[in-house]
């Protein structure tokens, strides 16, 4: 389900991962930390993606949707965003709590990135 940031909104990106997790709402990462424990209201972030070309970093921007946090209150750990323009959630860190940067680690659908949190 592709579509474009402007067209999304918070509600809209929350029935998008309600959908995503298919009411799996009990399962927990490997820390033993819920669903419920890790989601959060969306909201939009700017995210880094880092590709290695010939030996030399390239690097890309993009925004998503955050809709988990590991730490929700400290905003510490891994992170899950979901981008529009891919219909992907993706697993990322926060580059430092200041500037709200997200770094790119992997994407896919949203088991296989949850399995990694």
């Amino acid at each position: 389900m592709e579509l474009q940031m402007q067209e999304l909104t918070s509600e809209k990106v929350k029935l998008i991962f309600i959908d995503a997790i298919g009411g799996k709402w009990v399962q927990a990462n490997w820390q033993g930390m819920g669903l419920k424990d890790l989601f959060i209201e969306p909201k939009k972030v700017k995210v880094q993606n880092r590709i290695m070309y010939r030996g030399k970093a390239e690097y890309t921007h993009f925004d998503a949707w955050l809709v988990m946090q590991e730490h929700p209150l400290n905003k510490n750990g891994y992170k899950i965003i979901y981008e529009p323009y891919t219909g992907e959630f993706g697993l990322v860190v926060t580059e430092s709590l200041e500037n709200e940067m997200y770094i790119l680690l992997d994407s896919g659908d949203f088991w296989s990135v949850f399995k990694q949190m």
